[in-house]
């Protein structure tokens, strides 16, 4: 990493509009949506070459230019002479584009007679593999239907009728104007998804098949032309975030929409139709979708809700998945989520007080759970990074008046003796000699930190104000970072007996844990003790990881909650894969 530098870039947003800034990623352009600026993009041309621009909405293919119409008269004229109006449009075919037409150019011309005929010639352009051909019997100002197309620049029209169920598009872009910027933003079949102006705010609009910066639709409407509606509820209804499954889900501030395309073959085309499935309003949060599971912050209430399509119910069905865990969110709000799909599917939620929620959650094996991550500062947001094999984490978080990006250790290692269990933390490895100054720890100046040292565990080693750290002993593999604490503590005792065993007094007599590579672990119920570790180690080796069923101690004392406490104050790893208790209750 000595090599690495910041690149930046500037765009126009403040700190302040970052909350209400929406996103959506394809390859290497990030679309960015806010109401009070222009539609914008990010796009990736190398590691430094970075740019933004605004969105130009529109066909990047350009209309042919100098269209002239001839008529060849062979016959005399007769009354029945008539106007024709001709457009032509290129079509790019590596784009898949259309181009807008070329302004109409008339003729008059008996076409009925044998021998007249109209010519119609126009000027190539650049990318255009063939051209559209349409024609208007009516006027300048009429619809002009399909009559053919060529790859030349020339075409003869001898009383071809025109197709005007087959139309050339019409340039239209609803992001024009004050108070017309979207805000809500998502990818759905191929098409870019835009929502939510301040002036339609239950508006949603859709770009053409696989062409995202292009509105343009024909009449009457083909299946691969823009799409656009508004849902109309009975409530003015933002559509505050749109989520993509096999289904497009419009979350608004009320209710949930399925968007359909209004025909049998299941896909997105115009006219689309919005339907409620289920009446629970949304937040601006992004929601994540988890599997076939979409996870949303609702607009009121401490939920963490969950919709998902139930086949016993053929419909949408909705969920509270902290329905045991309300406290944590009580007076609370999320700012930020990510969802971690390796190794352990667990969705990491920064709430605004600083404080990180983890949500662990095996739909299909009904095993989930939340649990509070408290570190020493304040976290901001967070995101997930596919990393190999791996889903990491990275935070952004306020500590001692510095803002600083982390990124979680990786679960996935191979020896305790570079893994990382401390928050801001940096591991070195020596190649040659053994390291006996720590050097380049500025962000912790200052600071008690603790170190892992070639498997020794040591605490409350202080960084100068330089950033500097005097190990005990040299070593090669070090690890120094801030300490954190993990504890566990088990539900109260409940099974089955004469009566209920909660209402009895009880004690935890005996305690077997099944542990993984663990060490460090304290156990008990009131009296924390300590599981012995070293076993054939030599004396001053560091001591090897455990696997296996350790027993444990416990305090021999009655409650009505007995409950057995698990913590790991050390930087060391701890797994705990079951608990087993033999306990004591009094009838």
């Amino acid at each position: 990493m000595g090599a690495s530098r910041i690149f930046r870039l500037a765009l126009p947003f403040n700190a302040g509009d970052l909350p209400e800034l929406d996103y959506v990623q394809t390859g290497d352009v990030v679309y960015l949506a806010h109401q009070d600026y222009p539609f914008s993009k990010i796009m990736r041309f190398g590691h430094t070459d970075w740019r933004w621009e605004q969105v130009q909405f529109g066909p990047s293919q350009q209309p042919p230019t100098g269209l002239v119409v001839t008529p060849t008269v062979g016959n005399p004229a007769t009354p029945n002479s008539e106007p024709a109006t001709y457009v032509v449009t290129a079509i790019n075919n590596t784009l898949g584009q259309e181009s807008r037409p070329t302004a109409p150019v008339s003729a008059t011309n008996d076409l009925s007679l044998k021998g007249n005929f109209n010519t119609i010639s126009w000027t190539a352009v650049a990318g255009a593999d063939s051209y559209a051909v349409y024609k208007s019997d009516t006027g300048i100002d009429s619809i002009h239907g399909f009559i053919g197309e060529t790859t030349g620049t020339t075409f003869v029209d001898r009383n071809i009728l025109p197709d005007y169920s087959d139309t050339p598009p019409e340039g239209r872009n609803p992001f024009v104007g004050a108070g017309n910027q979207p805000s809500t933003l998502a990818m759905f079949e191929q098409r870019l998804i835009l929502a939510r102006t301040r002036n339609t705010p239950n508006g949603i609009w859709m770009s053409r098949s696989a062409d995202f910066e292009n509105m343009d639709s024909a009449r009457p409407q083909r299946d691969d032309d823009a799409i656009a509606l508004a849902i109309a509820s009975g409530t003015l209804n933002e559509v505050n975030q749109i989520a993509s499954m096999s289904d497009l889900i419009a979350l608004t501030s009320d209710s949930a929409f399925k968007i359909t395309g209004n025909n049998a073959d299941g896909y997105l085309r115009p006219p689309a139709a919005a339907r409620r499935i289920v009446g629970e309003g949304s937040s601006r949060i992004k929601p994540l979708i988890l599997g076939t599971n979409i996870l949303f912050w609702p607009a009121t209430g401490e939920e963490v809700s969950v919709i998902a399509y139930s086949l016993e119910q053929d419909s949408y069905v909705t969920r509270d998945v902290a329905v045991f865990s309300h406290h944590m969110f009580r007076g609370r709000q999320v700012v930020s989520w990510a969802y971690q799909r390796t190794p352990y599917s667990a969705v990491w939620v920064v709430l605004d007080d600083g404080v990180m929620l983890c949500f662990v959650w095996q739909d299909d094996q009904d095993v989930w759970g939340w649990t509070r991550i408290v570190t020493d500062g304040h976290v901001e947001s967070v995101a997930c990074i596919t990393e190999g094999s791996e889903d990491r984490v990275y935070i952004v978080v306020q500590r001692n008046n510095q803002r600083l990006i982390e990124r979680m250790a990786t679960t996935m290692w191979s020896d305790f003796r570079q893994a990382c269990f401390l928050d801001s933390a940096i591991r070195l490895r020596a190649a040659d000699n053994p390291l006996s100054v720590i050097k380049g720890l500025y962000h912790l100046a200052g600071r008690k930190v603790d170190v892992l040292f070639d498997g020794n565990a040591v605490s409350g080693l202080t960084v100068s104000a330089t950033g500097t750290l005097n190990l005990p002993q040299p070593a090669r593999d070090v690890v120094v970072g801030l300490p954190y604490v993990s504890r566990v503590e088990t539900l109260p005792l409940a099974f089955a007996m004469e009566g209920t065993s909660q209402t009895k007094r009880q004690m935890v007599g005996k305690v077997v844990a099944r542990i993984k590579n663990t060490r460090g672990m304290k156990i008990g119920t009131r009296t924390l003790f300590p599981v012995k570790e070293r076993d054939v180690e030599p004396y001053g080796s560091p001591t090897e990881l455990l696997t296996g069923d350790v027993e444990i101690p416990t305090d021999p004392a009655w409650s009505s909650r007995a409950t057995v406490r698990i913590e790991q104050n050390q930087p060391l790893p701890m797994r705990i894969t079951g608990i087993f208790l033999d306990p004591v209750v009094t009838q």
